[in-house]
């Protein structure tokens, strides 16, 4: 399964809009169910799982061709439709995935007594700072605790601002968010909701050799199906 990511938005000073990546990397999902507005967001269902994973866009912003459009932004449109989502899941009795390919309220080394990582020294981007809102974690509760969510929000990236106006009758099974972006490995909980599951997923490697000073040094670990890493 496809989700957008920063380097997918722009290339030099050409930059690529959601329904081209839409149509170039989304379209084709087996069983991928969209809203139409090929913003580079969708749902699939697993019913041998019963689960839902919900992929999101994290660059919902568009901007000028000659600007870089990887800033971080969730418009109202497509939070709006995770709403539905997430009440069409619950009716259903879906557990549901987020995923996306960064998280802006990720869990640095330490933060918390149940976060862990590996050899996640020198972080390029610097350790993200924990908000006290934001609008996905915010829907994310109400969908678990079937109740009502209302507020305003806005990015500090690009300054949009987006209103949250929903309401849950039915509780939700939320399971994680997976993501990735930081190339670390490592689990923690949501710092605004510790009852929210976020699990960073390292990469196999970064090209060219010694780019950001990272790849094999953050990214060291060996996956194999059957197996448990100590």
């Amino acid at each position: 399964y496809n989700c957008i990511g920063n380097h997918e938005t722009f290339c030099n000073a050409h930059t690529n809009t959601n329904a081209f990546l839409h149509r170039e990397f989304i379209d084709g999902t087996p069983g991928m169910v969209s809203d139409g507005r090929n913003g580079g967001y969708y749902y699939a269902d697993n019913d041998k799982f019963a689960l839902r994973l919900i992929a999101l866009n994290h660059y919902d912003f568009e901007c000028e061709s000659n600007n870089p459009r990887d800033k971080y932004t969730i418009l109202e449109p497509q939070l709006k439709w995770l709403a539905e989502t997430l009440r069409d899941a619950a009716e259903k009795n879906l557990g549901v995935i987020i995923f996306s390919h960064e998280s802006d309220e990720v869990i640095p080394a330490g933060a918390n007594n149940f976060g862990f990582c590996q050899d996640f020294s020198p972080y390029p981007w610097g350790i993200p700072k924990p908000r006290t809102a934001h609008p996905v974690t915010d829907i994310v509760d109400a969908f678990r605790h079937g109740k009502p969510v209302k507020g305003k929000y806005t990015w500090e990236t690009t300054g949009a601002t987006v209103t949250v106006d929903e309401s849950f009758d039915k509780k939700g099974d939320f399971i994680c968010y997976l993501n990735g972006h930081t190339h670390g490995d490592y689990v923690g909980y949501i710092p605004s909701h510790p009852d929210q599951l976020s699990i960073c997923m390292p990469c196999t490697g970064c090209f060219p050799e010694g780019y950001h000073n990272i790849g094999e040094e953050l990214s060291d670990l060996t996956r194999i199906p059957g197996t448990v890493i100590a």
